[in-house]
């Protein structure tokens, strides 16, 4: 596993805690975002790529529903 795997891995599992700490979503919402989280881990039969891409995927998409969109923009 190369570390661009380890870090994609890392950083969306880190989103998804910081999205039930402080996300101002409702709880349904989180649920559907934490059911998605682990249904991505089906892609492991596909490769691990696939998980990598999907877990990158997921993090840029639960840190703009954590933090807005000011996150992904840096502003």
């Amino acid at each position: 596993m190369d570390y661009i795997s380890f870090g994609a891995l890392g950083i969306a599992f880190a989103l998804l805690m910081c999205n039930w700490i402080v996300g101002e979503q409702e709880t349904f919402t989180k649920v559907i975002l934490t059911g998605t989280y682990l249904l991505s881990w089906l892609l492991l039969y596909v490769g691990l790529w696939a998980v990598s891409a999907a877990h990158a995927l997921f993090a840029i998409v639960a840190g703009m529903m954590t933090f807005g969109i000011d996150w992904m923009m840096e502003r």
